[in-house]
């Protein structure tokens, strides 16, 4: 059975036309990531990147950052909270240009497209 679904697939792809090749890809590949979860990433260097990928605010500074941002939809914001919240933002920036730059590194890597391993990580 195993074997026969094994064909079906190599069958399916055999019938696609060579523009839909790289879709089929990704869309196997991503299969495949989904299927060995992290196990896929192994190495050390990989298990950094992704913890520099999934790296957040600590919740009481998003809670924080939060109140900020709706304090200043309504027009609330003393000078002081509004130094306070461009601190936040510039912090919250800087924290995604380094997962950028992770997650660019783990494509590499892993020799794994970023569509793929981007959809790994839902909270991006």
């Amino acid at each position: 059975m195993k074997i026969e679904m094994r064909q079906r697939v190599i069958d399916l792809v055999d019938q696609l036309p060579q523009e839909m090749l790289p879709e089929a890809i990704e869309f196997i590949q991503s299969l495949s990531i989904k299927a060995k979860g992290n196990q896929l990433f192994s190495s050390t260097e990989e298990q950094e990147l992704i913890s520099i990928i999934q790296t957040r605010l600590p919740l009481n500074e998003q809670q924080r950052f939060d109140y900020l941002r709706e304090r200043q939809e309504q027009d609330e914001l003393t000078d002081a909270d509004y130094l306070e919240l461009i601190r936040y933002i510039e912090k919250i920036e800087d924290q995604n240009v380094r997962r950028t730059s992770a997650l660019i590194q783990l494509s590499q890597l892993s020799n794994i497209s970023l569509d793929s391993l981007i959809k790994q990580f839902p909270s991006l």
